[in-house]
């Protein structure tokens, strides 16, 4: 495809004299706990790349266990084993930067492990999908749903409808992206998409299988460029500086 680059207006921006003192942010909404009977899975999100640590107990004044994640990313998840059943879980998340602000707090939250496996199905919605031609002359189809708990990802595919290739993502998520690449221009593609609970530790889990549907690939490369780029902001640091940007609906 290639078309663009559509550029958004010039924005000038300056790295700050002093050095980054701005303790990074945990987003409270997206703080997300999936129990089990003996084990929770716990994801967040943070304004910026953190390591973070998360200390949790059976009593909210007394969170004696710590369990660290060294590495600065934005998007967290740290699975706790071991806990008792049927038993009221407490726990805080703390935050730090690459230039060591913080730790910064969150609120603390709960959640309640079960007495059983919890071996739930998801529930898949919310189906969508993307083609694009690429310069190439091959095509890439993205193929993104929704599921009611956390789960991991899967997409049958091909150009029948036995639809014998398979693509996964074992990352335990709500939304669901996965693109095939190296598609055939002006083909047919047949598809399924399938989640299984993040909790259900059997061999194998149990798969919800969406039902069998299909998608007509473009014959021809896409020649329209990209809308140009909304909502750009600077964060300024001492020496370097972020941008954010709502990028275009276009793939």
């Amino acid at each position: 495809m290639n078309n663009g680059p559509t550029l958004s207006p010039t924005t000038v921006a300056a790295t700050t004299t002093t050095n980054d003192t701005a303790p990074p942010a945990i987003n409270e909404a997206s703080i997300l706990s999936s129990p089990s009977d003996t084990r929770a899975v716990i994801q967040w999100t943070t304004s910026e790349p953190a390591h973070t640590r998360i200390v949790f107990g059976t009593h909210q004044d007394s969170l004696n266990t710590t369990l660290t994640d060294s590495e600065n990313i934005s998007d967290h998840t740290i699975t706790i084993t071991s806990l008792m059943r049927d038993t009221n879980y407490f726990y805080r998340i703390f935050a730090t930067d690459r230039s060591n602000n913080g730790p910064t707090p969150s609120a603390t939250h709960t959640f309640r492990t079960s007495t059983a496996p919890d071996t739930t199905h998801p529930v898949l919605t919310n189906f969508k999908t993307a083609a694009i031609v690429k310069p190439d002359s091959t095509a890439a189809l993205t193929v993104t749903w929704t599921t009611d708990r956390v789960a991991t990802s899967l997409v049958e595919y091909d150009s029948v409808s036995s639809v014998g290739q398979t693509i996964t993502d074992q990352t335990g998520k709500l939304e669901h992206s996965i693109t095939i690449t190296n598609l055939q221009l002006g083909q047919r593609y047949y598809y399924k998409v399938g989640s299984a609970n993040i909790n259900d530790l059997r061999a194998p889990p149990g798969t919800e299988i969406s039902e069998l549907d299909s998608v007509d690939i473009p014959t021809s490369i896409d020649t329209v460029a990209p809308t140009v780029p909304a909502d750009l902001t600077v964060i300024p640091g001492n020496s370097a500086v972020r941008l954010r940007w709502t990028s275009s609906t276009d793939v």
